[in-house]
Formats: structure tokens, sequence, C-alpha cells
């Protein structure tokens, strides 16, 4: 039964598995599957006057909620995600957690009484700036909203820019001046200081990074697909966004199974693309078998299956068609991995990039042809 579900899905998806699922009893474990997580991010639930925002429908939602509380997940912190990858503490399968970006009313009246009344834990991305202008205002939340989830244990409150938005373009001096303004007011309002950081937009290089890393927080998240394990870089975790477009139930319980696929000198090392199509590539640094490996593939948005090329040992290269046709675009390398004792269920190994793409590098859409 799951097996004819998880086809049809990918289809859907736009990728298919490479080897058969017999196979997955014999795909190599790795430590770092031991202590992975899956991390979601969600921009908005429900209605919201601001249609710009990526939104998940209230019912896709409420129906995530009743998979976790029957499925068998373990719903938790981000704190006790970060911290158990340094311990190197055990993590059952099916550990998650969700997370809200830059915050909204939609978010707060709809989202967080369905988390708070089930007792799921879920982490809050602040932009101080918003919060700012909608306190002083009298519209939208504003710091009082916030301040009165102090209180619950299963709410953790973090930060993003004071400013939301494409901060990995300005120069450092204006990204140091953000954070510390962004940090300031939290700590102000709040009481507390912010341990955890999202990326504006998703977009990361490695200057950014770099600063991020050094202003104090225990670690960052961007917005590429893929599972938080002990490789991961702690400033530039990933994790999968739920919007109406990949919002559906089957996704969730498959992306809630998968594993990380442990990679290193990623190709291109920042988001912001100087070419479309980008040419990217990853080295793998696990303990992989050459025939695990050899079941790799990657999937690019609105592009299918890609070229890849297995260089040497460990090295992978990607290679596409054609450019994206917008300013977002997203490449995902899949790898059928070792399935849960006595479950046919398929876990893939899960590695994501993400690219910004400049107006004028984005390809225009074919032109449709009229008899």
């Amino acid at each position: 039964m799951f097996r004819n579900t998880f086809l049809l899905l990918a289809l859907t998806l736009g990728f298919m598995p490479c080897s058969g699922f017999e196979s997955a009893q014999a795909a190599t474990a790795l430590p770092e599957d031991r202590t992975a997580a899956v991390v979601y991010s969600y921009f908005n639930v429900g209605e919201d006057d601001d249609r710009d925002i990526p939104t998940l429908s209230l019912e896709a939602f409420e129906s995530q909620i009743h998979e976790i509380k029957t499925g068998g997940y373990n719903a938790t912190t981000l704190p006790v995600i970060i911290n158990s990858q340094a311990t190197r503490d055990v993590l059952p399968p099916r550990t998650i957690a969700l997370t809200f970006d830059n915050v909204n009313d939609a978010v707060l009246s709809n989202a967080v009484p369905l988390l708070l009344e089930n007792n799921i834990p879920f982490t809050l991305f602040l932009s101080p700036g918003k919060l700012d202008d909608n306190t002083k205002s009298g519209s939208g939340i504003g710091w009082d909203a916030i301040r009165s989830l102090k209180k619950e244990s299963s709410v953790t409150l973090a930060l993003t820019s004071y400013t939301y938005g494409h901060i990995v373009e300005l120069p450092e001096a204006d990204v140091l001046s953000d954070l510390n303004r962004a940090k300031a007011r939290f700590r102000e309002e709040l009481g507390q200081e912010p341990e955890f950081f999202s990326y504006p937009y998703g977009e990361t290089s490695p200057s950014l990074t770099a600063i991020v890393s050094r202003a104090g927080f225990k670690a960052a998240f961007g917005q590429t697909s893929g599972v938080v394990s002990p490789a991961s870089n702690l400033f530039a975790l990933p994790r999968f966004t739920i919007t109406d477009e990949f919002g559906d139930i089957d996704r969730f319980r498959m992306t809630s199974l998968a594993l990380p696929l442990p990679a290193k000198d990623m190709e291109p090392h920042t988001t912001q693309i100087s070419q479309n199509p980008p040419t990217p590539g990853f080295t793998i640094t696990s303990q992989l078998t050459p025939e695990d490996m050899g079941g790799i593939s990657c999937f690019a948005s609105g592009l299918g299956k890609l070229q890849t090329s297995h260089l040497g040992k460990n090295r992978f290269e990607i290679r596409f068609p054609k450019g994206f046709e917008d300013n977002k675009g997203r490449m995902n390398c899949t790898l059928l991995g070792p399935s849960l004792e006595g479950s046919d269920e398929p876990r893939w190994r899960w590695l994501g990039f993400l690219f910004s793409i400049p107006d004028q590098m984005v390809l225009p859409p074919p032109e449709i042809s009229h008899p």
C-alpha cells in the first residue's frame, strides 16, 4: 500500500527511485542517522492579507497536526535537536521540529492555538522591525502578543533580521548593524538572548554565515531541503519548506523519515548564483559504499531529473539542460537509505540546494504556439 502511494507521490514531485525498494534493506546505515532530525519551515497558515507570502491552507495544517499526534512522531524543540547533534544523543525516527518565519497575524491566530492545544513544540523566528512597526501602528501582531507566549515551555522564540530583506546582498557593516539592532530589540522586549537565527528568504553566502556564526547564535537555518545531522553546518542548517504546493500529507510523511546525505565542497558556495543554469557539485563525506553512491540522483524544480556525473571516488557534478525560468530554483539529490526495521516504508537520503537568480538571468517562459 505504501509503495503504491510513494510511487504516485514521486511522480508528482518529479523524481523517481533509481533502484528498487528491495535494495533499501541492503543500503548502508551511517552514524549520522542516529541523531538525524527534520525541521519544517512554514510562512503562513490560512488566509492572510499578504498574498506574496507562501501559504499553507488551514485544512492542510490541521491534517499535519493530526498526523503528528497519531503517526508516531517525536515532535520536539530546536534546542533539543541542536544539543543532540553535539552530544550525539540518539533521536528516534520521525524526530521533527516546526518553525515559522517572519511571523504574521495568520500564524498567530490560526497555527499557534492548534499547536498549543495539542502540546506540539514550535519555534517562531521574529523580525523585530516588523514587530516595532506593528506596535507603533497598533495593527498586526506586536511585542505584547509575543510576550504572552514566553511562558509556554513548548515555544522557542528566535530571530531573523531586523528588516526582513535580502541581507545576503548587503555590505558586512550593514549586516552587522541589522543583526545588532535586531538582537538589541529582542533582548529589550523579551529579556533573553536569541539562540537561533533564520536567514531571510533562505539566502546564504560564506560571508553571511560567518557573520552570523560570530554574532553569538547557536545555530542558523536556511531553506534548503535536507536533514539536520552532526555532519551539518550549524550555521547553514536545512529545512523542508511547507506550502500548499509542498504540503500534502504523503510528502509530509515521506520527508519526516528522511536521512542525511553528508557532503562537503558544495558548489556554488552561495545561494546567489552568477550564471543560469548553475553548475553545482558536491563531495560525499560519509562511509557510503560505491554501490550506494551509484544510486544518487538529482532533480531540479521545473526541469526534472538532471545529468549527474560521478567523478573519482566520491565527487558528483550536476549539469542542467537549461536555466531556471523563475527567480528561485531548487535542486534536490536523493539516495535510497535503509528502511526502518519491520517496515517497508522507504527512507531517502536528501541533499538540497537553493538558487536565487537575478532578474536579468531568468529565462523567459517558452512561447505557447496557437493554432
